[in-house]
Order: C-alpha cells, then sequence, then structure tokens
C-alpha cells in the first residue's frame, strides 16, 4: 500500500492533535478534554442535538489550538481575563479555517475568549446566535476548568461549591444566563466532576470513538 492509499478517521486525528497541544502546557495534561467533557455535559441539559453535543467535545478539544508556547499557557491557567487571550483565540480561528474539515470550529474558537455582555452585541453581523453560545460555552467550560485544576487528584470536591458561585457571579457578564443554569443543573452530580479525572476521561474518548461515525480522510487531507 502506498502513502497515498491511507486513509484516517477525522475524529482520530482530533484526538491526536489534542494530544499535541497537552503537551504545550505539561502540567496540566487533557485541558481540552475536560473542557469538551464539560461541554457535551451542558449541551445535554441544554437539550441541543448529538451532533451539537460532538461539535462542542471537539471545540473543547482544539480551542487552544493557536496557544504555542507554556508561557501564554501560563498565562490563561493563571489569570481569568487576561488581556492577550484574543490573541491565541485568532490564531486558532486562522487555523481552523484554513482546513475545510474543520472550518466550521473557527469562529467559536475565535470568540472562546470574548465575555458574554461583548460577544452577544456581534450577533448576527460576525456569528450566529449559535455560534456565540458554543463560544460562550468553552470560555465558561474552560474557566471552570482552570478554577479546578489546581485541585485534581485531591480535594476537588471541597471546592465544587465555590466553582459554581464563581461561574454564577459572573452571569450576565462574562457567561450567558442561559448556560450558566445549564452548567448549575449539569455540575449538580458527582458525575460530573467525575468524568474528569483521568482514567474517566480516558474510558471517555472511546466511547467517543466507539459511537462516532467521523468521515475519513486520505494524506493530502492529514498533510493540510
Amino acid at each position: 500500500m502506498t502513502c497515498n492509499q491511507f486513509s484516517f478517521n477525522l475524529r482520530q486525528v482530533v484526538f491526536a492533535l489534542s494530544d499535541a497541544l497537552d503537551l504545550v502546557g505539561v502540567d496540566d495534561v487533557a485541558h481540552g478534554k475536560r473542557v469538551g467533557i464539560m461541554s457535551v455535559h451542558c449541551a445535554q441539559v441544554l437539550g441541543w442535538s448529538e451532533e451539537q453535543q460532538s461539535l462542542m467535545f471537539d471545540l473543547g478539544m482544539l480551542h487552544d489550538i493557536g496557544v504555542s508556547s507554556t508561557q501564554v499557557h501560563q498565562h490563561l491557567l493563571q489569570e481569568f481575563d487576561w488581556p492577550d487571550s484574543h490573541v491565541h483565540a485568532e490564531l486558532g480561528a486562522a487555523l481552523l479555517g484554513a482546513f475545510a474539515p474543520l472550518a466550521h470550529l473557527a469562529l467559536p474558537v475565535r470568540y472562546h475568549h470574548t465575555r458574554w455582555d461583548r460577544l452577544w452585541p456581534l450577533v448576527p453581523d460576525r456569528l450566529s446566535a449559535q455560534q456565540a453560545l458554543q463560544a460562550n460555552l468553552i470560555y465558561l467550560a474552560d474557566r471552570v476548568d482552570t478554577f479546578a485544576a489546581p485541585f485534581y487528584g485531591a480535594h476537588l470536591f471541597d471546592q465544587v461549591h465555590h466553582i459554581r458561585e464563581r461561574v454564577r457571579s459572573a452571569s450576565g457578564t462574562y457567561f450567558s444566563p442561559e448556560l450558566v443554569d445549564a452548567f448549575t443543573v449539569a455540575s449538580q452530580a458527582e458525575a460530573f466532576w467525575f468524568m474528569l479525572e483521568p482514567r474517566a476521561i480516558q474510558q471517555y474518548l472511546q466511547d467517543q470513538l466507539g459511537q462516532c461515525q467521523s468521515p475519513r480522510m486520505g494524506m493530502e487531507s492529514l498533510r493540510a
């Protein structure tokens, strides 16, 4: 079989890209996967379709594709609203927009660090209402993960109430009230937080690969 005869599952390629992104912030492995899992749980509460849920998982895994240094990663982890966060969002959108199979993720990634009270006025001129919700849900889940990150592996459940209150305090400003309500419902269950543990993440990835019928792509598309 020649090189040009190989084909690849797009979902597996997304997973591989997510694994590569984990290496940028080696002290915070699986950030994108956790953001994707939390986003899916919130999307389920909102009654979004399975297709939309799958899109949210991909968005979560690839939302930081524009992060190219551990220094940038540290700013994003340590600062709630880092002034330069738009730079990696714009770069990520450009990278995704140049690759047709993932171009539909570009706009939500572009605005995934834009606070809700500044994002909603951009609808519908720059993005659709659904894309605004997608971007803001990634922002919400991303911030939840940064709040929880110091406590993974120990004492996380002691911090859940505090994390939920921090999100609720940003309702209407940083986050859509609709999304905050969905997060509040989803995060009431202990299972929501257990899904963020390494073993549960790996099982979730395997389940996603088994359930999803992703298009296949050839070597030229993989190079792109």
